[in-house]
């Protein structure tokens, strides 16, 4: 497991029992390789891939490959993994290659330390936090609920019974402030959400340290294997997805009264008669209910479009999702401006890909009444989902690969261009996806490119080239992909700022890093400022890299550690599109 890595890592005998007993006859270049084709075989089963202890695999493999590699230069694990056949490969390849690359050149291992002397428990990095298994949970313990009126503390009086004859006998049952009892499935451990913060808190310092606290060195295998990897991470893997043109509102194009034309993605009045209404509600046109007369009052968005009966579900926010008979629509709009009940997270229909709040102590409440609460859904927070349904109350059936489809609160979606970056790429990089590998492979451009003395030109060459050649368009050859332009300004970046000139010591504690606003312009040679000047990056649109241009960066207009944030929510962005976007499109330059 990771953990295992970690402690590994951290300066254990592992290293010295694995040469005691390899011994001086044993063949480490043969392992070596065989580890390698080994598991670039398995990573290219997609059978291999969706098993669930896969991830420890590659833990250990890497593991193995730095113990080789440590032991015995003969090893040539960096060549290895550079000599590998990213074009037609599965992602989970193309991740293996990235953790196993930062697991050979970056010192983690000083980074772990460092966070130890800093108070830090470095056994697991970051995990959702969750509610405390049943097993753990026992009558008299102090123990903390959420409540329709929000978190409170309390102690176990009642477990769940065995056999429950009512909803209430299966919830524990916590006695709080003076004769309150509160009945819930789930209890969180006392002090979570200091914990849940202390550990982005964590995994935060566990990239900017590695920065502060340990010297760069560019290895000379370094430059081949970030060829290797610029070629498969971006070339064939985030290439394909960049250049597949926006996606629009799928479904049945409908007729309403007199004529109107309606389909998905639309705004839609119902001004009509409560009986006109109940007359055209027929069975199989989803029936009547009396919530819906108060939709009749209100505009509302068509979030689907069925046929055989044609229908229209139809959202009016918090007065409830119904599908109705297009007969009762009496104008509509193809617009994506947000309708009052949309404002806070933009319009949302069948097929958008949507990110979830990352914050576990801000999402539980608002589920009360919106489809409850369950431990699986802590995994699902900070992610992205694709929207499968709505039922009648207005909530959102999301579908999350991986983890399940849950009903949530509209409430708990992030608006566009917002969101948690540091919660954001940590699930990016547990998973062994095309992301992950991305999020990677920043890290390692940071450590191997030269980002001091007179910087790294070759580096954004590299860069660069791998970003033009992503474009499968032959007029278009020169360019870099709109979908693109997010992730290679964030190359850009890593390639050329000394992550140690943004960061500082707290007087007061002087081993915690802090981020501070700093200026392109003050954390680069001249010499690599004047080559990112000549850049095209220079002419790329502030539309495409989330609202903040290159050249207002590169000039120094803009603060570097802000438009990190910005550039890492338009990439995932990019890659998770929204069907209805308010915001006005861009020109492809």
């Amino acid at each position: 497991t990771w953990s295992d890595v970690v402690r590994a890592l951290r300066g254990g005998r592992l290293l010295d029992d694995f040469k005691d007993r390899c011994g001086s006859e044993f063949q480490v270049a043969e392992l070596a390789s065989s580890v390698v084709h080994a598991m670039a075989k398995l990573s290219l089963s997609p059978r291999g891939a969706a098993d669930q202890t896969f991830m420890g695999t590659v833990a250990s493999t890497a593991l193995l490959l730095w113990c080789l590699d440590a032991a015995s230069p003969a090893a040539e694990a960096p060549r290895l993994l550079s000599e590998l056949r990213f074009r037609g490969s599965m992602p989970t390849l193309r991740g293996f290659a990235c953790v196993t690359s930062c697991l050979l050149f970056c010192d983690i291992g000083g980074a772990m330390k460092y966070l130890t002397e800093a108070g830090h428990s470095t056994n697991l990095l970051w995990s959702p936090p969750c509610t405390l298994p049943a097993a753990q949970v026992k009558v008299g313990q102090d123990v903390e609920v959420c409540a329709q009126s929000g978190w409170i503390s309390g102690v176990i009086k009642r477990a769940p019974a065995p056999q429950p004859a009512t909803p209430r006998d299966e919830c524990w049952q916590v006695a709080c402030d003076g004769d309150m009892r509160v009945y819930s499935r789930h209890v969180w451990a006392p002090g979570w959400r200091a914990d849940a913060s202390q550990a982005l808190e964590r995994l935060r310092l566990a990239v900017l340290a590695r920065a502060y606290c340990t010297p760069r060195v560019v290895a000379a295998e370094g430059r081949s294997m970030i060829r290797a990897l610029l070629e498969g991470v971006i070339v064939h893997g985030l290439a394909a997805r960049a250049q597949v043109p926006p996606p629009t509102p799928q479904g049945s194009v409908l007729r309403g009264a007199n004529g109107v034309s309606v389909q998905a993605g639309d705004q839609v009045w119902l001004s009509i008669t409560v009986e006109r209404a109940k007359s055209l509600q027929t069975q199989r046109h989803g029936d009547w209910s009396d919530q819906m007369s108060f939709c009749l009052d209100y505009p509302g968005r068509v979030v689907e479009t069925l046929s055989s009966p044609p229908r229209a579900r139809i959202s009016h926010g918090s007065l409830g999702t119904f599908l109705w008979n297009p007969s009762v629509i009496t104008r509509a709009a193809s617009t994506a401006e947000p309708l009052p009940f949309e404002e806070q997270h933009g319009p949302i229909v069948v097929g958008d890909e949507v990110l979830l709040i990352a914050s576990q102590d801000h999402v539980v409440p608002l589920q009360f009444g919106h489809g409850g609460w369950s431990t699986r859904m802590a995994h699902c927070l900070g992610r992205f989902g694709r929207v499968a349904t709505f039922n009648n109350r207005g909530d959102v059936k999301l579908d999350m690969p991986g983890c399940g489809a849950f009903l949530w609160n509209p409430a708990v979606i992030e608006p566009l261009g917002k969101g948690c970056v540091t919660t954001l790429c940590a699930q990016a990089m547990s998973r062994l996806d095309d992301e992950g590998a991305a999020v990677m492979l920043l890290v390692l451009l940071s450590e191997l490119s030269d980002t001091k003395g007179s910087g790294d030109p070759e580096a954004v060459r590299d860069i660069l080239s791998a970003l033009e050649r992503a474009n499968s368009d032959p007029s278009k050859q020169a360019m870099v992909p709109v979908g693109l332009r997010s992730f290679g300004a964030l190359a850009l970046l890593a390639a050329t700022v000394d992550l140690r000139k943004v960061l500082k010591s707290s007087a007061e504690t002087p081993r915690r890093v802090e981020v501070q606003e700093v200026l392109l312009p003050e954390c680069v040679p001249a010499l690599v400022s004047a080559l990112l000047g000549t850049l095209p990056a220079m002419d790329w649109p502030a539309a495409h890299t989330g609202g903040i241009a290159f050249r207002e960066v590169v000039g120094g207009k803009v603060d570097v550690v802000r438009a990190v944030d910005i550039w890492t929510l338009a990439f995932f962005a990019a890659r998770h599109h929204r069907l209805l976007d308010p915001r006005p499109p861009a020109a492809d330059v």
